[in-house]
């Protein structure tokens, strides 16, 4: 007698069915709650806004830039000026600080600092102009700075009295102030033979005598974002002819000598066209700055900023940088570059992403490996869920057939009383298996409980008909 049941196929596809769904929801659910950050805070000086604390033109390209890739954009500033410290010590400090542009200052840092960090590449030079009184010109060497009276203006950088002042801080290896040190330095500027005077936090022309004023070169005079609030009066003297920038003969000396810095000429008209300022090109010596990000931003969000930064500082020249010079790396560096950076740099957007922004694809990146070991763990369980369900089932109902099989094995030799009690029992077996409750997933089995009922069926009548054998 075969006992059978037939396969649980209806079964097995809704068992498969509803553990797709179970598994699409909770790889959702994962997707949702560990997806990568699609957001960048960027650690800036409060002077780098707006008056009305609203982002400058370039910080509004920057927003405009990532949010196209599908990463917002966000800043943190100090206080004040006065408590505000180097970009590159806010994103080292402060955990909630992801990327920062910063000077290269030349400075040897220690692994264990520079290790969570990668650079994005070189974004741009700041040029360091000498303005001196027009038609006394006595500067044409760096060595020329010894002995005259300098002007500066360097903030405190949350320390109790800044740079360059009597009594004041040693300079940060994370601040340009470093960069003028070093150059005071080469040129033999000691507080002994030379007056260095900080006028911060006033303009530095509130020092009426003064040789030079050492400071970086404005982008525009007309511009209002070029312009700083220690600047102030300088513009006009500057359009009035009565001040000028001072040329000096051995800046491919003091490049070679401090090779953060790079000898280039600033071209004539460069710091205000309509008036000719300067009057013709002018060596000058230049710092650089890059752009310095964690190293457990996401891949996309890495891949998005560096499309950024070539978006504005590579694609379109400036005065002191051809078209494509930026982002790039030096060994000047302190932080290692990115890999991800220098690809994107050199070979462009990887294939994958070019079609989908590079948040999305972190996103369907962070979902597929989540996918595979769900899948490992859970398709043998969709597998051998419909199995055990079968088995489970069969059992229960395989235990009637064999106390059947008993039944009418035994009836022939049973007396009256005992063929009664197992034609009572066989009814007995029926009932239950009428209300034999199966889990609810049990389509594909009604068909097997109700021929068990029929079997059932068929050994009672067999049995009612059967005679009693003779002893």
């Amino acid at each position: 007698m075969n006992f059978s049941i037939s396969p649980p196929s209806k079964t097995a596809h809704r068992w498969i069915l509803g553990s797709l769904v179970g598994l699409s929801l909770a790889i959702g659910l994962l997707a949702f709650l560990f997806h990568p950050r699609m957001s960048l805070t960027q650690g800036i000086m409060s002077n780098e806004l707006n008056p009305d604390g609203t982002p400058s033109i370039e910080l509004q390209r920057a927003i405009s830039s990532l949010k196209s890739m599908g990463v917002s954009l966000n800043f943190k500033t100090e206080v004040d000026m006065a408590s505000a410290k180097p970009h590159l010590t806010m994103l080292l400090e402060d955990p909630q600080v992801d990327w920062v542009l910063a000077p290269n200052t030349g400075a040897e840092l220690p692994s264990e600092i520079t290790d969570p960090f990668v650079s994005l590449g070189i974004i741009r030079y700041v040029p360091i102009g000498f303005f001196v009184h027009q038609g006394e010109q006595r500067i044409h060497r760096l060595s020329d700075l010894k002995g005259k009276r300098i002007v500066i203006w360097a903030t405190p950088e949350g320390n109790a009295k800044p740079v360059f002042s009597p009594g004041g801080a040693k300079a940060s290896p994370y601040s340009n102030d470093m960069i003028f040190e070093k150059i005071f330095t080469l040129a033999g500027v000691t507080p002994e033979n030379t007056p260095i005077i900080n006028t911060w936090p006033d303009p530095l022309l509130t020092s009426k005598d003064w040789d030079v004023i050492i400071h970086r070169i404005p982008d525009d005079l007309d511009s209002p974002n070029g312009m700083m609030q220690e600047f102030e009066g300088i513009p006009s003297l500057l359009l009035e002819g009565k001040i000028e920038l001072a040329s000096f003969v051995d800046t491919d000396a003091v490049s070679g000598k401090l090779p953060m810095l790079r000898a280039l000429s600033y071209p004539a008209s460069g710091i205000n066209v309509a008036h000719g300022i300067p009057k013709t090109d002018i060596p000058v010596i230049a710092y650089t700055v890059s752009a310095i990000a964690r190293k457990d931003i996401a891949d996309g969000v890495l891949l998005a900023l560096a499309h950024d930064l070539k978006s504005r500082y590579g694609n379109s020249g400036t005065l002191l940088g051809d078209r494509g010079e930026f982002p790039n790396f030096s060994s000047q560096e302190a932080f290692k570059p990115s890999q991800i950076a220098a690809d994107f740099y050199s070979k462009g957007m990887p294939l994958g992403r070019q079609f989908i922004p590079p948040a999305m694809y972190e996103i369907l990146v962070k979902t597929i490996y989540l996918m595979i070991p769900l899948i490992t763990l859970v398709w043998p369980i969709m597998q051998l869920g419909p199995n055990i369900y079968g088995a489970y089932s069969q059992l229960r109902l395989q235990r009637y057939y064999w106390e059947m099989v008993r039944i009418e094995r035994r009836f022939p030799k049973a007396g009256p009383a005992e063929r009664k009690a197992s034609l009572q029992r066989l009814f007995d077996i029926d009932r239950e298996l009428l209300t034999l409750q199966l889990p609810k997933l049990h389509g594909a089995f009604v068909s097997d409980l109700y021929e068990a009922r029929s079997y059932v069926d068929l050994v009672i009548t067999r049995l009612s008909e059967r005679p009693a054998e003779k002893a």
